[in-house]
């Protein structure tokens, strides 16, 4: 027998998030299936079955009860793999469709109080199988509000790969330098980003960093380091995350013993070292390179910087506990430069502009 199309994707690389599974033509209509996938496979534990059961029956009244996708509602139900549902809507939808829905449905789970409906002998089958504070739980422990420090075009970018990623973010905080570059920011997440309900303009960094989920830097830095961004560790949130495009400051016991460490790629950060005298991180203004003036002075180990692609590949543990702040180092690779090469020459020749440049008139050896 041939291999149906959800096992062929391949579930070491799977994050939560929101897929389309599949689209089916029916009669004059498209029928939309999407992956609503809530725990990494095979790296977090599965949710166990009474939850799940409970987020099955709430998650279903409340999307049968919608104003506006009530009557495109088919089904809503548990994978059996027990990583996540499957919603199946009437319709041609793409993932961004439906976030706003997405959030509204986790929110209600999150929020609700009293009997779960249909949780009686008479209506379900298997009644007493219901756990609604890990449902609550499971429905409210993404992130929710995330801080642009540095409300550019690097911010933006930073702000929409998170939003792709964890559909419940709600809340925007944004500290910046001018007003200008602030309503700039203002307008471009009322055009671009739907699910957010608001964005609170902040006027420290204390005010823009408390209570964040995520907080990213994106700010020019300046010369000295004793001039970067400072980040209190008092000022951040039990398990947040701390994503560094740019340069930021922070008490040296806080980053050598209560943080996780992450880099995009070490062996970048490693010839940074060679190249730039120690100390580095003044002068190359990338966190990583904290990390590697730390193994300089011997303060750390090898072993306490991770890379991400250890992670991505399950040869060491993401997050290990939920009060687990991690501070992660974004330094760029030229991979992604190739990349956004490839997206600029396709665009340019399906708007037919730019000009042709001849690399050589006979190549050599050929």
């Amino acid at each position: 027998m041939e291999k149906i199309t959800s096992f062929t994707i391949d579930h070491i690389k799977l994050q939560p998030g929101i897929y389309v599974s599949r689209k089916d033509p029916v009669g004059g209509s498209m029928i939309t299936t999407f992956d609503i996938r809530m725990t990494s496979p095979n790296e977090e534990p599965v949710m166990n079955t009474a939850e799940l059961h409970t987020i099955e029956h709430l998650a279903a009244t409340f999307l049968r009860n919608h104003k506006e996708f009530g009557s495109k509602m088919i089904y809503w139900g548990p994978m059996g793999c027990r990583t996540g549902n499957y919603l199946l809507l009437n319709g041609d939808y793409e993932s961004k469709d439906i976030v706003p829905l997405m959030i509204e449905t986790f929110e209600f789970i999150r929020d609700f109080e009293g009997e779960v409906p249909g949780a009686s002998a008479k209506d379900c089958g298997n009644y007493l199988d219901m756990n609604l504070p890990m449902a609550k739980y499971l429905a409210g422990k993404d992130s929710e509000t995330v801080t642009i420090i540095g409300p550019g075009v690097m911010g933006r970018t930073c702000l929409l790969a998170f939003l792709s990623v964890c559909p419940k973010i709600t809340t925007v905080k944004v500290k910046g330098r001018g007003l200008r570059s602030l309503h700039a920011f203002e307008e471009f997440v009322k055009k671009e980003c739907p699910q957010i309900q608001q964005v609170i303009v902040c006027d420290s960094m204390e005010e823009a960093v408390k209570d964040s989920d995520i907080i990213c830097v994106t700010s020019t830095a300046p010369v000295k380091e004793i001039d970067f961004p400072y980040i209190a560790e008092d000022w951040v949130k039990k398990g947040a995350l701390i994503c560094l495009p740019s340069a930021a400051r922070f008490d040296d016991d806080f980053l050598i013993n209560r943080c996780k460490k992450v880099v995009d790629n070490y062996k970048l950060y490693e010839a940074w070292a060679e190249e730039f005298p120690y100390p580095s991180y003044e002068m190359v203004q990338i966190i990583g390179s904290k990390f590697t003036d730390y193994l300089h002075e011997g303060r750390i180990q090898r072993e306490d910087i991770v890379d991400i692609a250890d992670i991505i590949n399950k040869k060491h543990p993401g997050r290990e506990s939920d009060d687990e702040i991690i501070v992660y180092s974004v330094g760029g690779m030229p991979v992604e430069d190739i990349a956004w090469g490839g997206t600029v020459y396709r665009n340019a020749l399906k708007e037919g502009i730019g000009v042709e440049l001849p690399l050589w008139d006979q190549p050599d050896m050929a």
